[in-house]
């Protein structure tokens, strides 16, 4: 009888022990797909955060373009999907046609831009030519290690004055990926 009973707690300890064992491997793969996921959007954030940099490299850019500016610095405009189907390898390759590397902290990620000059809109006044110009600043924006890439894109109004003064407007803000 006494065997019967060690027995039969043995089997329970044992019962015990498996379920035990089987709530801590389940809650380590909770932790493990948290930790997953929580990197994950770390890496995205960061990519965003590189984005966002470089477009503020961008529009101070701008703000330092003359009225009718030089082409080296800046490109035609472009189509929005001629920027959509670059891959990434695309935007970390150029070296010229005007894209703009712009430093960021590593533990960011790598940031770059362009700058479009979409056209001028003239004013008369006085024999001064004054007016608007327009550009689109599209920043690319990769993570860490590689991971996670961000495509925003701005659109400006450099309003010129008389004076040479101006004032720098943003008419939209999107994000393309």
């Amino acid at each position: 009888m006494q065997k019967y009973q060690q027995a039969h707690i043995l089997i329970t300890v044992l019962c015990l022990l498996l379920i035990g064992s089987m709530l801590s491997v389940q809650s380590l793969s909770r932790a493990v797909m948290a930790y997953r996921t929580n990197a994950a959007v770390l890496v995205s954030a960061n990519a965003f955060s590189a984005a966002e940099l470089a477009l503020q490299g961008g529009e101070k850019q701008i703000r330092v373009l003359p009225l009718q500016p030089d082409r080296s610095n800046i490109i035609l405009q472009q189509t929005l999907s001629y920027f959509l189907e670059k891959p990434v390898e695309w935007w970390l390759e150029q070296s010229s046609s005007g894209i703009v590397d712009y430093p960021v902290p590593a533990a960011i990620g790598q940031a770059r831009y362009i700058i479009e000059y979409l056209g001028f809109t003239p004013f008369q006044d006085d024999e001064v030519i004054t007016g608007d110009v327009f550009y689109r600043v599209t920043a690319f924006g990769l993570g860490q290690r590689g991971f996670g890439n961000v495509l925003l894109q701005t659109t400006w109004r450099k309003r010129i004055f008389i004076d040479s003064t101006y004032e720098l407007h943003r008419l939209a803000w999107r994000q393309l990926r």
